[in-house]
């Protein structure tokens, strides 16, 4: 009996334990940072507009951004995004965050490709940045990759 019994508990208690892991691999990690409804309430006008201080900043330590750099990093080096928003696969899984640094929005209910200029990060599960794009800021070029792994 002890012979069957012990394979099916190692066998049980295996699947938990992946299960348990996957599970924190696919929900979201809440990294304390404003949402988009908490940036857009919070900014009394619009068209909005970053500081000069905050854009050279940003613009200055650019340089330093590495793939696969983590929040708190990135934190560190640009200061805390405007907004922070999860990102979801058709399914609806989890699958990485995103954090915004606008330089410029014209409009609060409105994504403009030609207008909005910022950066934008890119995590994946584990909170590890994969893609960062600049959106109409001279001088700086895309790093990473959307295809890289985002987990």
């Amino acid at each position: 009996m002890k012979k069957v019994i012990i394979p099916i508990l190692i066998f049980l208690l295996s699947a938990e334990a992946c299960s348990s892991s996957e599970d924190t691999l696919t929900r979201p990690i809440a990294d304390g940072k404003r949402t988009y409804q908490e940036f857009t309430s919070e900014t009394k006008e619009f068209p909005y507009t970053i500081s000069e201080t905050r854009k050279k900043a940003i613009t200055t330590n650019y340089s330093m951004l590495n793939i696969g750099m983590t929040k708190k990093e990135i934190s560190s080096i640009l200061g805390d995004p405007d907004f922070s928003t999860y990102l979801r696969a058709r399914d609806s899984k989890y699958i990485g965050s995103e954090w915004s640094y606008y330089f410029y929005k014209p409009d609060a209910n409105l994504v403009t490709e030609k207008l909005d200029q910022g950066l934008f990060l890119y995590f994946g599960t584990s909170d590890k940045l994969y893609w960062i794009v600049p959106k109409n800021i001279e001088g700086l070029i895309e790093k990473g990759s959307p295809r890289q792994s985002s987990s």
